[in-house]
């Protein structure tokens, strides 16, 4: 389904997705927004300065408390995302009557604040013509000998990703030139 609804969007095999066309691509756009909240490369972003003394749900930060947001936990909050929070579900960035991209103010994998990455637009826009030029020119199988399941994308099942920065688990896949 996915593919295919790419490919309302996604016209003429002699012209490759570009920038230009962004807004009319609500379906890649939320696949990447999804993309973007199930990987969260960089779990905790950088360190934050409490400005003034500050009362948080019962605890004390004093005037240059450090303090890091924890994206990840922002990302998977089933509070924030739903019960099917561990689900690659790019609904969730869909107006459910319209069908139109919808943003999402809690996902924030560049982080927030005066210390946002200041790679963020460059970022944004790399993935997405990286993405649908990936999508535009290739299609996607299964290394059907191996017969494996692809990896699981649940963060609770991420043995190897404690650390400052993620990285995808291994799997093969096969890439075929579109006709």
């Amino acid at each position: 389904m996915f593919i295919n609804h790419l490919f309302v969007y996604i016209f003429c095999r002699n012209f490759p997705p570009t920038l230009e066309q962004k807004p009319r691509l609500d379906y890649l756009n939320a696949v990447i927004a999804e993309s973007m909240r199930k990987s969260t490369v960089v779990s905790s972003g950088v360190p934050h300065f409490v400005e003034e003394d500050l009362m948080v749900m019962g605890y004390f930060f004093p005037k240059g408390t450090n303090v890091m947001a924890s994206l990840t936990t922002i990302h998977n909050d089933p509070e924030i995302w739903g019960p099917d929070v561990e689900d690659f579900n790019p609904q969730r960035f869909l107006d459910s009557g319209t069908g139109k991209f919808q943003a999402n103010d809690n996902l924030i994998p560049f982080s927030v604040g005066k210390r946002f990455c200041l790679g963020k637009n460059l970022a944004e826009q790399e993935f997405f013509l990286f993405f649908a030029n990936l999508m535009h020119q290739f299609q996607f199988e299964a290394v059907v000998e191996s017969q494996k399941e692809l990896p699981s994308i649940k963060f609770s099942d991420d043995d190897f990703n404690t650390a400052f920065l993620r990285y995808p688990p291994q799997y093969e896949v096969i890439l075929r030139p579109r006709l």
